[in-house]
């Protein structure tokens, strides 16, 4: 017997969004019973875009203020449960059944789910979870100009509980340069939480948001000011205290001059309160990287691989510990985390160049065949092409003897071959020690080519 269907409204916000609302309701569709969307003054096809794809469009006019927006969607909606969404961001594929036998478990009131935000850069993105799954009742309502919460009100109407975490992911676009700028969000953002702060002067949560504004927009000294202000009016025991932690240390590790204590202080305190969060210890090995305390570095990094992270991917501990191990001399342990960096984020390219490096020091103890190993054969052609549209002949070239090394076949010879008379007609004049790895390189993949 299936699980029986809740009906489920799914409710958003919306303002020029035509170049993504249509993926936002598309990757719900078949989830959702009614579309409620609130537009604020579009004056391009995101109404029309919407009511093809069967929203209710409902004209509201904006407050600056997200959560009174956000709460005038939600008593349009008639589903049991409610789901809340951004235009600029799309529901991780799930099957309806998992989905609906999760509201079927009736297990919470809502449901945190994590929230990726893709960040400019391959594989960049930052890692939260909010509370955006969550039954329909009139009590329940979003607090928060900006960075607008609905768990504090769910909270409060069950002494504390309530909640759960649902294992899904929404995925959420708008902090890629492309959306920033487009909506002017730094400017938005913040002349939001100014206003609000003038009501609210001790509220932490908006010292906090100010300062991540302020953190994205790479001002370290203004975001810690803000930060410290957080830190300070915080118990410790709010969902986002890590959060806040983790964004004062980064800004601290850029700007150090901020506050009145050391820097290394507030780390190792930080670490002493949450001792399992792996993004801090992250912090830490970066700080003492810095201060060349590579021992110390590689130790704490090592520890952080043990957790599990929540804002970082662990690619980018395994990376940083390999810079640790190499600067501390243990090669060996350096080649581990760097190929483990490479297995996880192939398109990362910044760990195969350091492996790279360590062959050509002849210190490596990974054989081509097992670095080769990183990654599909499929995924290196792919990394090879993109290398060669960007014009970074040298490493498309190793991307195409690791391919050339899975496959064996003509196609990558002839490719590989390509590549090394490309390299050879771009290399400076004079090169000559450059020429004569071509030469081996070419007369190998001859011989790959006619044993093939």
């Amino acid at each position: 017997m299936g699980v029986k269907a809740a009906p489920v409204s799914l409710c958003l916000i919306a303002r020029n969004e035509e170049h993504c609302i249509a993926d936002c309701l598309n990757s719900v569709r078949h989830l959702v019973t009614e579309i409620i969307v609130a537009d604020t003054g579009s004056t391009d096809q995101t109404k029309a875009i919407a009511r093809q794809h069967g929203a209710t469009v409902l004209d509201y006019c904006w407050q600056d203020d997200f959560a009174a927006a956000r709460n005038f969607t939600l008593r349009q909606a008639q589903g049991e449960w409610l789901l809340v969404l951004d235009a600029d961001e799309i529901l991780a594929p799930v099957s309806g059944r998992d989905f609906f036998q999760l509201l079927a478990a009736d297990a919470a009131e809502g449901y945190y789910v994590k929230i990726c935000s893709f960040l400019d850069g391959a594989d960049q993105a930052a890692e939260d979870f909010v509370v955006r799954l969550f039954k329909n009742k009139p009590e329940y309502k979003f607090a928060g100009a900006i960075h607008e919460q609905v768990a504090g009100s769910i909270k409060r109407h069950n002494a504390g509980g309530g909640l759960a975490f649902a294992g899904l992911t929404i995925h959420h676009f708008g902090y890629l340069a492309r959306e920033v700028s487009l909506k002017s969000k730094f400017s938005r953002n913040t002349a939001i939480i100014k206003k609000a702060l003038l009501q609210n002067p001790h509220d932490p949560f908006l010292h906090y948001s100010l300062g991540i504004e302020y953190l994205q927009r790479e001002d370290a000294h203004t975001a810690v000011g803000y930060l410290y202000k957080s830190v300070l009016a915080l118990r410790g025991d709010e969902m986002y205290f890590p959060q806040v932690l983790f964004a004062l240390i980064l800004g601290l590790i850029h700007d150090p001059g901020q506050v009145p204590c050391d820097v290394q202080d507030v780390i190792q305190q930080a670490v002493q309160m949450l001792p399992d969060a792996a993004d801090l210890l992250y912090l830490q090995g970066f700080w003492l990287l810095q201060r060349a305390q590579y021992e110390q570095a590689a130790g704490v990094l090592a520890t952080a691989l043990q957790k599990a992270p929540e804002m970082l991917p662990a690619w980018k501990i395994y990376a940083l510990q390999g810079d640790a191990c190499c600067l501390a001399g243990h090669t060996a342990e350096a080649e581990h985390a760097y190929f483990s960096a490479c297995c996880l984020a192939p398109q990362e390219l910044y760990s195969l160049t350091q492996m790279l490096g360590i062959r050509q020091r002849q210190t490596s103890r990974y054989s081509w065949e097992k670095l080769s190993g990183f990654a599909s054969w499929e995924m290196k052609r792919t990394l090879r092409d993109a290398l060669c549209k960007s014009a970074n002949y040298p490493l498309a070239l190793v991307l195409a003897l690791l391919s050339l090394l899975d496959s064996r076949s003509v196609d990558d010879a002839l490719r590989f071959l390509q590549l090394c008379n490309i390299c050879r007609i771009r290399m400076k004049t004079g090169e000559e020690l450059r020429n004569r790895v071509i030469d081996l390189l070419t007369v190998g993949a001859e011989e790959v080519c006619v044993c093939a």
